[in-house]
C-alpha cells in the first residue's frame, strides 16, 4: 500500500518529509558492591514521535474550488487530531504500523495562490505519535 495515515493519503498532494525522533526508553542503571561494572534494566520502551513537514496543494477550476479542496484536506487531518484515534499508517519510506495518532496540525504561514487563481497551497507541520514505538518495513 502507498503512503497513508488512517487509509487516506493526507500528505501526498505536495512535497513533504517524515522525520522520526528516537524511541523513548526508560532504563535503570545499577551497580553491586564487589562487582566491577554496572547493570542496566529497561523498564519501559515508549512511543516514537514523528514530524511531517511539507506543503498541501490543491487545484480546481476556480480559486473557490481550490480553496475548498485544500480546506477539505486540512479538515481531515484536524479531525484525526481531534479524535485522538490510533490508526494504521505508512510513511514516505515504506515504514508501516498500526497505531499512530495525529497530535497537532499547524499551518506555517498564510495560504498562497497561483497566478491564475486556480491553485492553492499551504505549508504545514504535523506532529504524530506512534504508540508502539516500532517502525516496520523498508
Amino acid at each position: 500500500m502507498a503512503e497513508h495515515v488512517g487509509g487516506e493519503d493526507l500528505f501526498g498532494s505536495g512535497g513533504h518529509r517524515w522525520a522520526w525522533a528516537p524511541r523513548a526508553v526508560a532504563a535503570k542503571t545499577f551497580g553491586t558492591v564487589g562487582v566491577e561494572g554496572v547493570g542496566r534494566m529497561v523498564l519501559v520502551v515508549g512511543p516514537r514521535a514523528a514530524l511531517v513537514e511539507g506543503v498541501l496543494k490543491a487545484a480546481g477550476t476556480s480559486r473557490a474550488a481550490a480553496d475548498a479542496d485544500l480546506t477539505a484536506l486540512e479538515e481531515a487531518i484536524e479531525a484525526l487530531a481531534a479524535s485522538g484515534e490510533a490508526v494504521p499508517w505508512e510513511d514516505d519510506h515504506g515504514h508501516a504500523g498500526e497505531t499512530i495518532c495525529v497530535e497537532t496540525f499547524e499551518r506555517a504561514g498564510p495560504r498562497q495562490y497561483g497566478v491564475g487563481g486556480t491553485s492553492a497551497w499551504q505549508f504545514y507541520r504535523c506532529r504524530l505519535l506512534e504508540l508502539t514505538g516500532g517502525i516496520a518495513g523498508a
